[in-house]
């Protein structure tokens, strides 16, 4: 008799393989500002961050010390739910290999839709640029875009694969062993973090990176509202995903973002369907805090 995996095996081997290949694919998102977590949102929510735009006036030799105001205003951040949903089929329920790799493709596409979602603010009508081919860009740029960014207390780098490798070490004296894990949001060139980023879909044409504060962009993630009747009828876990960039599991700044994933069973056909979810906005909040790389 064929042996079957039940909804909760299917579950564990979901959870098992989703931390490490998301936690990489979305290390770059700790670079911006970010709410995440596994508060519940409904399609096409509103959700507003604050944003303190100003504060009270630093007074000389003051006789009053209850004066000052602050200014705290608001970025709306339209939330979206993200669902990655595939099957399987009895024939690859009994095969562990077969769920693996049907599992690997659709994380895939999952963690895209949300990078793409991610870097959509980043285009030259938001921010302005440096125009220069990947495979041309040398220290020099770095340098021009991190002055252009100084006033951020926080800056970050975040680079595709080929920009990225023309900036490592040409031989054992290319830069000092605390900078030597670039790609896996780890500090070098003066920036606080730097990170690999190979899916700019989204972003504007030509993109390739960006240097800046976290408060160039906004993000907020959380998990989706289900009604009763659907818990009853779904298994569903929620899995905390460490923003790791480095592949050990353990999160970049303490950074973290909640996917759902789900499993149930078609009555008709005893296919089992499984999905990832998560509800995620993106927004730009200052236009002055980062720069952006482009090839012409």
């Amino acid at each position: 008799m064929a042996n079957t995996l039940t909804a909760s095996l299917v579950l564990d081997t979901i959870s098992a393989r989703v931390i490490t290949p998301l936690g990489n694919r979305f290390a770059p998102l700790a670079a911006f500002a970010s709410d995440f977590s596994d508060e519940q949102y409904t399609q096409g929510q509103n959700v507003r961050l604050r944003n303190a735009t100003a504060g009270g006036t630093t007074q000389t030799n003051p006789t009053n010390w209850e004066s000052g105001d602050s200014t705290i205003g608001n970025i709306n951040l339209l939330v979206n739910q993200y669902s990655q949903s595939f099957q399987l089929s009895p024939r690859e329920l009994n095969n562990g290999f077969s769920l693996k790799q049907v599992i690997d493709i659709n994380l895939q596409n999952f963690a895209n839709k949300v990078m793409d979602v991610a870097f959509t603010p980043c285009t030259t009508t938001n921010f302005s640029n440096i125009t220069i081919a990947q495979s041309s860009l040398v220290y020099q740029n770095l340098q021009t875009a991190w002055a252009a960014t100084a006033k951020s207390p926080i800056k970050n780098l975040v680079l595709d694969s080929t920009a990225l490798s023309v900036l490592g070490p040409k031989d054992l004296y290319g830069f000092q062993l605390g900078n030597s894990k670039m790609g896996q949001g780890q500090p070098g060139f003066n920036f606080d973090g730097i990170f690999l980023n190979t899916r700019w879909t989204g972003a504007g044409t030509n993109i390739y990176g960006f240097a800046g504060g976290p408060n160039a962009l906004a993000f907020v993630a959380g998990v989706p509202t289900m009604d009763d009747e659907t818990k009853a009828d779904i298994n569903a876990t929620a899995i905390s995903i460490p923003l790791s960039g480095n592949g050990t599991g353990q999160a970049y700044d303490g950074q973290s973002i909640t996917v759902v994933a789900s499993t149930w069973l078609a009555r008709s056909t005893r296919i089992r369907w499984c999905s990832f979810d998560v509800m995620f906005g993106a927004a730009m909040v200052d236009n002055t805090a980062a720069i952006l790389f482009k090839s012409a």
